[in-house]
């Protein structure tokens, strides 16, 4: 019984950290598509993000705005099946600073198979601002263009 409870607790508090996740119904890759995102709505900055293979089954990537657009969330978990590769990036025409903002924890945190891009086309400044931490486990990738 004490395992049960203990499973039900530990999983729910697993889905209310996980508030957001991409399902890709949008079909383009584009962070700022609603329909890429369950319920259909654009993550907020309380939002806490995971970007994994529950909706879709294959490699995927998801592409930040371009322009001067600043993203907010409270944080984000990439984190692929063991078949699979996920890859967040900043595009070269985002020339904002900071182009995404994460304020809560646990930060970012890359897991086997992610990829962190930046690609940012910002001249100076800090792209990428995480209050918290970042975290990038054994065979993901964080990589500065």
């Amino acid at each position: 019984m004490i395992a049960y409870l203990l499973f039900f607790v530990l999983g729910w508090l697993n889905d209310s950290f996980c508030q957001k996740k991409w399902d890709g119904g949008g079909g383009d890759n584009l962070w700022m598509n609603a329909l890429n995102w369950s319920n259909d709505t654009l993550p907020s900055d309380g939002d806490s993000l995971l970007l994994d293979n529950s909706f879709v089954n294959s490699n995927y990537s998801v592409v930040l705005p371009d322009g001067i657009e600043n993203i907010t969330v409270l944080g984000i978990r990439i984190q692929p099946t063991l078949a699979f590769n996920i890859q967040l990036g900043v595009p070269a025409n985002n020339t904002a600073v900071p182009a995404l903002s994460i304020s809560g924890q646990p930060g970012l945190c890359l897991e086997r198979g992610a990829v962190f891009l930046n690609g940012s086309g910002a001249s100076s400044g800090t792209v990428l601002a995480v209050t918290d931490s970042i975290i990038i486990m054994n065979g993901a990738r964080f990589i500065q263009n």
